[in-house]
């Protein structure tokens, strides 16, 4: 009775050290972001990838021409890793010799030969220019005027101004855009997601960047013209041998976009606030043909709450909200609150089809 006694009061004692546990991973959370951004610098991925085989931590050091002094700060680097499940690891029966690493699923999207490596993503995302706006959310909070972002705060000007005035970081940030749309468009053909423009004669991708979308679309469905309208900086890094037989136009979605039975967002409206979407929406409804015959609006999102694995991608789309919150006006939304966008741009039926992780495909009729 008296250990019984001694457990229960020692409870609360041992509730406040697991709520400051809790605490401390949510405060260094930011080292797991680093780590990874480490594992992807040093080529961590490439050198499993290429070795072919589990490679113990001396090894890993010798092939990435680590000084033997910083060998155990690899391990705690590869144990941390580990841990987060982004490598894997095993001891041969007996424990006695080294440990070996290997890749997981996760970390061969990683691989520089991967046709789907988000690499690129990953390292635009923990850029420094991404990142410092986020120290200044809390003053953004107290601001008060809802026009300027934390983004806009820390550099001066907007998201897409900083790409246009930074040219090594607008390559950086195109890159990035295209290793996720290589992700996307590897999982389309795999899932047969163009099925959703078969028997469309035209596609327009607005917001397209380098292409990667449109070409693979023009590839699956080669009766399909295809073109991709981009700001005019973005087109100008395109030279005529890459297009392949794809479109690229210069200009303003808020001005005017191409006539085309079918538009492509893919991963653009949540970066503009509601008022600019259902501008973005209208420019849309006026360059598709009625549903009668065969216009519509394909858009690949986020739409929160709706994944087709929710107990890992929620928390992604929650992470991706406040991201959208910090660089941009816009964010990412519910079912309800995309209806309320369709309605006010007078579209006349949707359909939302959880198909791409954390992301669906979203198809608007006028």
């Amino acid at each position: 009775m008296q250990a019984m006694g001694l457990i229960q009061e020692n409870q609360p004692a041992k509730d406040t050290l697991q709520n400051k546990a809790q605490l401390w991973n949510h405060a260094l959370s930011f080292i797991r972001s680093m780590s990874l951004k480490c594992a992807i610098e040093l080529g961590i991925p490439d050198v499993l990838h290429n070795h072919g085989k589990p490679i113990t931590l001396s090894e890993l050091a010798t092939f990435l021409s680590i000084p033997p002094s910083k060998t155990p700060a690899l391990g705690s680097l590869m144990r941390l890793l580990v841990h987060s499940g982004l490598f894997a690891s095993h001891r041969h029966q007996g424990g006695g010799e080294e440990e070996s690493y290997f890749l997981t699923p996760t970390s061969q999207l990683l691989v520089k030969e991967e046709k789907a490596c988000i690499s690129p993503f990953a390292l635009t995302a923990l850029n420094w220019i991404v990142l410092v706006p986020g120290r200044r959310l809390g003053q953004w909070f107290r601001a008060g005027a809802a026009g300027e972002t934390p983004f806009d705060m820390a550099h001066g000007k907007g998201l897409f101004g900083e790409t246009n005035a930074r040219a090594e970081f607008n390559e950086m940030f195109n890159e990035a855009m295209a290793s996720d749309a290589r992700l996307v468009t590897e999982v389309a053909l795999l899932r047969r997601q163009w099925e959703v423009l078969r028997g469309v004669r035209s596609v327009v991708d607005v917001g397209g960047g380098t292409g990667t979308v449109a070409k693979s679309i023009a590839k699956a469905l080669p009766e399909v013209r295809c073109m991709v309208l981009d700001l005019p900086h973005v087109v100008a890094t395109i030279d005529e041998e890459q297009r392949e037989g794809v479109e690229f136009i210069g200009g303003d979605i808020f001005e005017r976009i191409p006539p085309a039975d079918a538009v492509l967002l893919k991963w653009i409206l949540h970066d503009w606030s509601d008022e600019d979407c259902i501008k973005i929406l209208k420019r849309c409804k006026e360059a598709i043909p009625t549903k009668k015959d065969g216009g519509k609006v394909v858009i690949i999102d986020v739409v929160v709450g709706v994944t087709t694995d929710i107990s890992i991608s929620v928390e992604s789309q929650l992470f991706l909200d406040m991201e959208m919150m910090i660089l941009t006006t816009g964010k990412e939304r519910s079912e309800i609150e995309w209806k309320r966008l369709f309605h006010a741009a007078d579209f006349s039926d949707y359909k939302i089809t959880p198909s791409m992780g954390l992301r669906s495909v979203i198809e608007l009729y006028n």
